[in-house]
């Protein structure tokens, strides 16, 4: 099912609002650096998982504290972004970058920012778009400057490390991209503020999804769990798989129950929109399923809550369970049909038109593996780590999401505790980004 969102005389300036809050649509309608992360970044998971479970280990300490012995309130906006930012910036731009603070909050504003500039981008008349983005991109263009003095110091070791064999280089995003510049561009692509730019956006993609769907899992974590002994199932999980010390692809890729969770939690309480991800119409004579003739240069969305809750589908679609898509698995396994390793169709990284919030087929988000380990390494950590629950008020239910046009997300006003218990050495890492809410957390 297509709902037509926009069919314009210039198509492409609402999808693309880039060129006022970036500075230049080449930035978000350039995939050169989005193929970089499917074809380099994915290749070097298995180096990437303990760079990022050593980060984990800092991010998570420093943010959410080593006191024990009693309940802290903790704004899990604020918390959780700079947590993701950490860990992501661990593969983005690696040392000693991702540890410093103002870089991050900075890079967590642009996005901020950049969104704004969309959601007002597409409210306004055209005529007015050139000025009202550009003045809502004030603060965004501040922040590039402030994150390309962060970036001046180590961009010029990276260029020096150009010289070296790849293995012997850093292995991050940075230079992956350095490396292509060489290869591929021009000597202007070499420009460090294109370079700094260019990760803000690539930052965009792998900070805000990952934020405000480990936050809706936490949640729904929370709330399912008098009834379905949650939280020690998947800590039960975590512990088998996990236990030995050292996190690998492999071992990731066997947690069925961490799988489920994400699954349904972006099924059922999807926090970005009810619709899947923007399309332009680069043909004539395309027609729907529906019959509904699409002009080309449409800008068109696939509605991705119905697919996701297709009552031929999924018994009970709408009511979450966060044992979906594990329990299938299980039965696969008790017939000697389930595949390995643990990707089936089924999981959280396949596309499929029922499962559609990395998109589908040839154009799908090319990070979602990332995604995926990075949601299982959040909550793994946390729940190993950390026991959580809702304050009294909440009567132990999680309030329901409060819709915002198409986006869903927790309501302002939430808070939580967190209440330590073990010695703070016990603490290891996880990720997770967005929401406005006040969280709880438990240190075991």
């Amino acid at each position: 099912m297509v709902s037509v969102v926009a069919q314009l005389a210039n198509p492409g300036e609402l999808a693309n609002l880039s060129t006022y809050s970036l500075g230049h649509s080449r930035y978000w309608a350039d995939l050169g650096q989005f193929a970089l992360v499917k074809t380099q970044l994915n290749n070097m998971m298995q180096s990437l998982i303990p760079a990022v479970d050593d980060k984990l280990q800092y991010i998570v300490l420093k943010v959410l504290g080593t006191v024990t012995g009693s309940w802290k309130e903790i704004d899990l906006d604020e918390s959780i972004r700079m947590i993701v930012a950490g860990s992501s910036g661990r593969f983005t731009v690696g040392l000693p970058l991702c540890c410093n603070e103002d870089y991050l909050k900075r890079t967590l504003s642009i996005i901020d920012c950049v969104t704004i500039t969309a959601i007002i981008g597409n409210c306004i008349p055209p005529i007015l778009l050139p000025i009202v983005a550009r003045l809502s991109s004030l603060d965004t263009w501040s922040n590039l400057i402030k994150i390309k003095n962060h970036i001046t110091p180590q961009y010029h070791e990276r260029m020096a490390a150009l010289e070296k064999d790849t293995d012997d280089q850093p292995q991050d995003q940075l230079q992956v991209m350095l490396r292509f510049v060489q290869k591929k561009r021009s000597q202007e692509g070499y420009e460090i503020g294109i370079i700094a730019t260019s990760l803000a956006a690539s930052n965009f993609v792998s900070m805000h999804q990952t934020s405000g769907t480990a936050v809706q899992m936490l949640l729904n974590i929370i709330d399912s769990d008098k009834e379905f002994n949650t939280i020690a199932k998947l800590r039960e999980e975590a512990e088998r798989e996990l236990g030995g010390g050292s996190w690998a692809k492999e071992e990731f890729m066997r947690m069925n129950g961490h799988d489920s969770v994400a699954r349904e939690s972006m099924s059922v309480t999807f926090p970005f929109g009810n619709r899947g991800l923007l399309r332009k119409v680069m043909k004539v004579g395309v027609v729907t399923d529906g019959g509904i003739p699409l002009k080309k240069g449409t800008i068109v969305a696939f509605l991705a809550s119905q697919a996701q809750r297709d009552l031929a589908k999924f018994l009970e679609s709408d009511k979450l369970d966060l044992w979906r898509f594990s329990c299938m698995v299980e039965k696969e396994q008790e017939k000697g049909e389930a595949k390995k390793p643990a990707y089936n169709a089924n999981s959280f990284v396949a596309t499929s038109p029922d499962h559609l919030p990395f998109g589908h087929g040839h154009h799908a988000c090319s990070g979602h593996f990332l995604v995926d380990f990075e949601l299982k390494m959040i909550v793994a950590y946390i729940l190993k780590h950390y026991d959580l629950g809702f304050p009294r008020e909440y009567n132990g239910k999680r309030p329901s999401n409060r819709q915002v046009a198409e986006l869903q997300a927790p309501r302002v006003d939430w808070i939580c505790s967190h209440v330590p218990g073990k010695p703070w050495v016990f603490l290891s890492g996880c990720t997770v980004i967005s929401a406005s809410v006040l969280y709880s957390f438990h240190c075991l």
